[in-house]
Parts: structure tokens; C-alpha cells; sequence
């Protein structure tokens, strides 16, 4: 048996750093021993190619506007960027330019494929299901006309420029058919071609001069035409999507992110530095009386017709026409409005005297509770009595309440309604608890069974709340 020696392996250098795979990759300079500076950073990744340049259409290194489109490719200069940025308005050219960046395309597509993702029925103007066949034949032609397609790009184009114009095609011998207001008539057999968007910038509105003078009309500053192709389209033939006419996220946002910041500087600790001030005692007592004056008249009554929801349309509709004759009378409408409005002015009284001073949890509560009460009320009230019976001269029903015929939950935008009246259904019961915690300890009544009171109550409004909204979102109890 032979043996022999192993031959000698050359050691092998250890491996230096990866290199950068993607955008997303932290191991570009791993080695680095020197502090480096994130623009040569982010300068020295690899880039994905556009047209043989290395550039990506997110990526802004400091070569200029039109190159992140392609080498040496003027698209949009820089200073027209700049001039266009200091506007009120970008433009549609711009926005549009704009929209081809990944991130901001995926912002403008993706609310508009949610929408469509479940698809949609279709229905009778009664709420009733159609016949299986003309479910049937209409699916047909939407996957004809590609309507899934078309709504999806109408509102993510419509996201894009703020604004987007759908016209529906139809071939007539008359050469003013579209001039004039859409007539069914108009529209022979086989001569609708189909849906046709258009962008903003090849298009401009025409005011009539009803429409330019006149502001008693109904449709006062609203385009009576719109410029198409050099041909006058009136607005019946079209289908006009904008897209938050007047945005108000931003100022939702940074009201919040104001909030936040305060409390997160507070300190719950530090003694409070404004003289505490006591509430003046008949104002208290006036708030308490004018709460329970409120209880007597409306709100236990009020109350009592939503937990009976899950019993039907038919049974909660009864029982409302039986109540409004005590709070719709000419005499206790008006006072409701008033005693409400005392609520929120001596409660927004109290929240000013009793935060300049420490306290406990539950006090907390009442004074939080207290001030969701405030906006709540004021916009329920703006809702029922300037929208719905003013605006729009409907009844607050079981309709206006749960949202008919689409209903709370499966309606994108009815939907936020259902934490909002939870919310104000516990809170106007929780707050009364507590109110009814200060009473009993005023009274010489132990701290501990008051906070019992308290609690008891809040649960309670929360398993009424709860009832509630379960009955408005659909559940429904049959008694045998």
C-alpha cells in the first residue's frame, strides 16, 4: 500500500465586499473606512438603463431634468421646470411627465385598480337585482367595450392631471349631434363605438352665457361645452372625473403632525404654570340641568328608536314616526338646537379651565370625551339640518342613517361613517357617566364606587354603541 503526501493548497484570500445588487442593497461600502458622503453614495450604485444612459427615471444626481429621461435627451428644461413649480398649477404637460416616475405612477394606479379589483353589479334605478340574462348580456359587452380597463385608467389618469374626460362614442349622421343635449334617440343601432378618454391639455371648457352671468342657475361657471378636436362636445356626452378640486389631506395632516408634536414635547410632570381658575358653580349646574333636559327630551328616545336597527326597516321607521312627535314639535326642535348649542359653548368653557389644571384618568376622559362631543354635534347637526333637509330636502331616515341603498360597509366612502357614529354613540353615554361620577362625589359618595359608576357606564355605551352599529351594517334579529 502506498501512501502519499496531500499536495499543498494555496491559501485562499478572504472575499472582499459584495457589490451593490440592487438599489435596496446596504453593502456598497461596507469597506469603506472614511466617513463618505451620501450623494456619492447614492451616485455610485448601479442604475437601471434607459436608452444606453446610465439613469433611472427616480433618480436625480445632479446632471440636469431631461437626462433622467435619456443622454443628451432635452425633453423639459430645467428652467421651464422651475417656472412651471412656482405656479399655483405645474401643468397637465409637466404632471404627465411626472406620472412615467415609477412611484408616482404606482400612486395614481393602485387606488384605481382597488376600486375595480371585486368588480361591480349592476342593478335596477329601484336597487333591484336584474334578470340573469341582462346580467349576462351586459357582462358581455363590458368585456366588449373593455369597461374594467376604462375605469381603471379613468381615474388614474383622472389622478394624474387632476381632471379627465370621457366621451362616449357615437357615430350619427347629424353634424351637430354632439353640440347638442345627449339624446337617446340619437343613438341608432349599432352606431356607439364605444368610451374614448381624452387628455386635459387637448381639450377647453365653453360657458354659455347663462352659465357666465347668471349665478342663480344651476350649473353657474360649469363648462356648457368642451373644445374637442375643434368640434363642440356638450357636457351630457361627457363624463368629467376630478380628482380633490380642493385637497384638504394635507392640512389634515399637518394639523395632526402639530398635535402630536405638542404632546410629545408636554410634560405631565412639570407643575402647571397658569392659575387653575374654578368653574363658576350655576354654570355647572346649568351644563348638568341642560344635559339632562336634553336626555328627557331627545337623547333617550333618540337612542332607543337606533337599538332597535337590527329589527328592520319597518320596525325602526315606526318606532321614529312615534318619537318625532315628542322632539319634532315646533316648540322642542328649536330649544333642542339651543340646548345643544349651551352644551358645546359652557362644555368648551369647561375644557379651558379645567386643562390649566392637573388631572385624574377619568377626568381626563371627561374632558376628551367632551370635546369629541363638540365637533361631533355640531357637524351631525350641519348633516341632518343644512345638507340633508336643506340641500338636498331629503328625510333623515333609515336611508340617510345607513347609508341605502349601498349600506355602510360596502360603500368605499360610507364605510368611515361606521367608526365615526360607534364613537359618538359611546362617547355621548360615556360622557354622561362621568358626569354622573363628579355628581355622586360631590356628594359625599366614595371615590371608589364613583369610579365603579363610571366604568360600568362606559362599558354599558360601549355594548349600546356596539348594538347599534351592527344593526346599521346589516344584522338583523327575527323573533319566532
Amino acid at each position: 500500500m502506498l501512501f502519499r503526501r496531500n499536495a499543498k493548497t494555496e491559501a485562499v484570500a478572504p472575499k472582499g465586499p459584495r457589490g451593490v445588487s440592487s438599489w435596496f442593497s446596504t453593502h456598497a461600502f461596507d469597506s469603506e473606512p472614511k466617513p463618505f458622503p451620501l450623494r456619492d453614495y447614492l451616485r455610485a450604485l448601479p442604475k437601471p438603463m434607459v436608452d444606453g444612459a446610465k439613469a433611472a427615471m427616480d433618480s436625480w444626481d445632479g446632471d440636469g431634468f431631461s437626462k433622467v429621461f435619456g443622454q443628451d435627451q432635452t425633453i423639459l428644461s430645467g428652467a421651464i421646470v422651475g417656472w412651471y413649480g412656482a405656479q399655483s398649477f405645474i401643468s397637465h404637460q409637466l404632471a404627465a411627465i411626472i406620472a412615467q416616475q415609477w412611484l408616482v405612477n404606482k400612486a395614481c394606479t393602485v387606488p384605481a385598480r382597488d376600486a375595480v379589483r371585486k368588480g361591480y353589479n349592476v342593478v335596477t334605478e329601484d336597487g333591484d337585482d336584474l334578470h340573469p340574462d341582462a346580467v349576462k348580456a351586459i357582462k358581455l359587452y363590458d368585456r366588449r367595450f373593455r369597461i374594467r380597463q376604462q375605469l381603471t385608467e379613468f381615474v388614474r389618469m383622472g389622478r394624474v392631471f387632476g381632471i379627465r374626460i370621457a366621451m362616449f362614442k357615437v357615430e350619427s349622421t347629424d353634424p351637430e349631434y354632439y353640440e347638442k343635449p345627449f339624446n337617446l334617440d340619437g343613438v341608432t343601432k349599432g352606431s356607439y363605438k364605444g368610451i374614448v378618454q381624452i387628455d386635459p391639455y387637448w381639450t377647453a371648457p365653453m360657458l354659455d352665457g347663462a352659465a357666465a352671468s347668471q349665478p342663480d342657475t344651476l350649473h353657474f361657471y360649469e363648462p356648457t361645452w368642451w373644445m374637442i378636436n375643434g368640434r363642440k362636445v356638450h357636457r351630457s356626452h361627457l363624463c368629467i372625473y376630478m380628482h380633490d378640486p380642493v385637497p384638504d389631506t394635507g392640512l389634515w395632516v399637518g394639523c395632526w403632525v402639530i398635535a402630536l408634536a405638542v404632546l410629545l414635547r408636554s410634560d405631565n410632570t412639570a407643575p402647571v404654570s397658569v392659575p387653575a381658575r374654578a368653574v363658576p358653580a350655576p354654570l355647572r349646574v346649568a351644563h348638568g340641568v341642560s344635559a339632562l333636559a336634553l336626555v328627557a327630551i331627545f337623547l333617550a328616545l333618540h337612542i332607543a328608536n337606533h337599538l332597535v336597527f337590527p329589527a328592520g326597516q319597518q320596525t325602526y321607521e315606526a318606532v321614529m314616526k312615534l318619537f318625532r312627535h315628542v322632539y319634532r314639535g315646533e316648540i322642542l326642535q328649536p330649544l333642542l338646537v339651543a340646548l345643544f348649542l349651551f352644551q358645546i359653548g359652557t362644555g368648551l368653557f369647561f375644557v379651558w379651565r379645567e386643562t390649566a389644571k392637573p388631572s385624574d384618568h377619568f377626568r381626563t376622559f371627561q374632558i376628551a370625551s367632551g370635546v369629541y362631543l363638540a365637533f361631533y354635534v355640531l357637524g351631525h347637526m350641519d348633516s341632518v339640518f343644512i345638507y340633508a333637509r336643506t340641500y338636498l330636502g331629503i328625510d333623515t331616515g333609515w336611508g340617510f342613517a345607513t347609508g341605502a341603498p349601498a349600506g355602510l360597509v360596502k360603500d368605499p366612502w360610507n364605510i368611515r361613517l361606521v367608526p365615526h357614529y360607534w364613537l359618538g354613540v359611546f362617547f355621548v353615554l360615556a360622557h354622561l357617566a362621568a358626569g354622573a361620577r363628579v355628581i355622586l362625589m360631590g356628594h359625599g359618595v366614595r371615590r371608589v364606587f364613583a369610579d365603579r359608576v363610571m366604568i360600568a357606564g362606559a362599558v354599558v355605551a360601549g355594548i349600546v354603541a356596539t348594538v347599534i352599529m351592527l344593526g346599521m351594517c346589516g344584522m338583523r334579529i327575527q323573533f319566532v
